[in-house]
């Protein structure tokens, strides 16, 4: 071997493995690129699938809202509760059946504890224990 030629070899391999190393690298960037594009792609997808199901659901919520507050209580309700007898406007004539009162009452505080919005409120004893410690009716004519 000729001695000037080995530095320019040597020279020469070197530049070709900094050529080849620098070329490799280029292609392991791009593919790292392309896939990582691909995955915030696949990422982003399933979150908005995510996102559109639960827009659905929170729709469908209000729309129960909505109609739920559009809904009148029927006159079975009423009748459930108070009993098929109606009113009569002239009630401050009428004798108070304490018993009746009772029953109907009773019928009442059932029938709120059996509703779906009472659940959230969890009430030691229901509705009956809660309302008879928050609120007592004197309308001086009858104490039952």
């Amino acid at each position: 071997m000729n001695s000037t030629n080995r530095p320019f070899k040597i020279i020469a391999v070197l530049f070709a493995m900094i050529v080849i190393g620098l070329g490799i690298t280029v292609l392991v960037k791009n593919w790292h690129q392309k896939q990582m594009d691909l995955n915030r792609q696949r990422t982003e997808s399933e979150c908005l699938e995510v996102i559109q199901e639960l827009e659905s659901e929170l729709d469908e919520t209000r729309a129960k809202i909505e109609s739920m507050k559009k809904e009148e209580p029927g006159n079975d309700v009423f009748e459930v509760v108070f009993g098929p007898e109606s009113l009569d406007s002239q009630v401050d004539d009428q004798v108070v059946d304490c018993n009746k009162t009772e029953a109907q009452m009773a019928s009442l505080y059932s029938h709120m504890d059996r509703q779906p919005y009472m659940e959230k409120y969890e009430l030691d004893g229901g509705s009956a224990a809660f309302f008879s410690g928050v609120c007592v009716f004197d309308y001086g004519k009858t104490t039952c």
